[in-house]
């Protein structure tokens, strides 16, 4: 089921996008690394702070690794690992050269001042480095790279996300002011 989702979701959003050449279809580079970064933002000070970052490999091996509040002697950090089925990450994969990552051309827009929430994507795949910056200036690039954010974020199986919510409310009842 989380396979249909993943291929559903990119098929739909990247499906229209002119993509690049990349690897071919189906093709996973056996150096694959996908690091994909959220973080509710630097000026959210205090408990409500939350961030996580995401990474895979070709072997489909998952870390996810959370922090609750904001960095500090206080905030709570966790890792959790999981696994990645072969089919799902060629679709990641393939929703990643469909959404034109490897073509290297991710305009920034200026930051927003205060800001700082966002996501960001570092990949290696094929010897190379890519990198999708949190502020993107042009629209239809910010709607493909979401695409590809939610894709993985569904590649983290549910009973994790549950963990994340309940360690999370559990940390803000304890640092309520």
């Amino acid at each position: 089921m989380r396979r249909l989702a993943v291929t559903l979701v990119l098929a739909v959003a990247v499906g229209g996008c002119g993509g690049d050449a990349g690897p071919g279809p189906g093709a996973v580079p056996a150096d694959l690394e996908i690091h994909y970064r959220w973080n509710s933002g630097v000026s959210n000070v205090g408990p409500d702070y939350a961030a996580y970052s995401v990474s895979l490999d070709a072997a489909g091996s998952g870390t996810i690794r959370f922090t609750v509040g904001h960095p500090s002697a206080e905030q709570d950090e966790w890792t959790e690992t999981f696994g990645v089925a072969a089919d799902d990450l060629r679709a990641l994969y393939a929703g990643l050269r469909d959404a034109g990552l490897f073509s290297g051309a991710w305009a920034r827009r200026d930051p927003v001042p205060g800001s700082g929430a966002g996501s960001s994507l570092a990949v290696v795949a094929d010897g190379s480095a890519y990198a999708v910056p949190t502020d993107l200036a042009d629209p239809d690039d910010a709607r493909s790279i979401a695409a590809v954010y939610e894709s993985i974020r569904a590649l983290v199986p549910e009973g994790i996300w549950e963990r994340y919510e309940a360690r999370r409310g559990e940390y803000l009842a304890g640092h309520d002011a």
